[in-house]
């Protein structure tokens, strides 16, 4: 047997289709969306223990979706919140991600479940946003 710093570790499927629909999405808002709504990433994925903590600290939370979409709503003065949870075919959310998602909803701000482009098409339209 190997040691175990040489063994290969076999990626996980999933997180595998989730960061290429990710980075697709990044794309396509990049190119669609309009100079007044803006997105980023949240990082949520600690690599170690120590790194955990660390962004722990400075705010990390468990649960909150993958990307943040905010500016001007489809109404003019209007603000916009939104946030894009990526999920594979067979993805499906953790508790603290269900209670994020319900906290968006009492707040007043847009969540979805993005599974495909078509998905985030949609979705995008739906909330007035292109």
């Amino acid at each position: 047997m190997k040691p175990r710093a040489y063994q290969y570790k076999k990626k996980h499927p999933r997180a595998s289709e989730e960061h290429k629909l990710q980075v697709a999405a990044v794309k396509y808002m990049n190119w669609a969306l309009p100079g007044t709504v803006e997105f980023f990433a949240c990082s949520n994925n600690p690599r170690s223990a120590i790194t955990g903590a660390l962004e722990k600290q400075r705010g990390m939370k468990a649960g909150v979706g993958d990307i943040c979409v905010f500016g001007e709503g489809a109404v003019p003065g209007e603000v916009f919140v939104g946030f894009l949870e990526f999920k594979s075919e067979k993805g499906r959310q953790s508790p603290k991600q269900k209670e994020f998602e319900a906290r968006c909803r009492e707040c007043g701000a847009e969540y979805a479940i993005i599974r495909s482009l078509d998905e985030l098409r949609e979705n995008l339209e739906q909330w007035g946003l292109v």
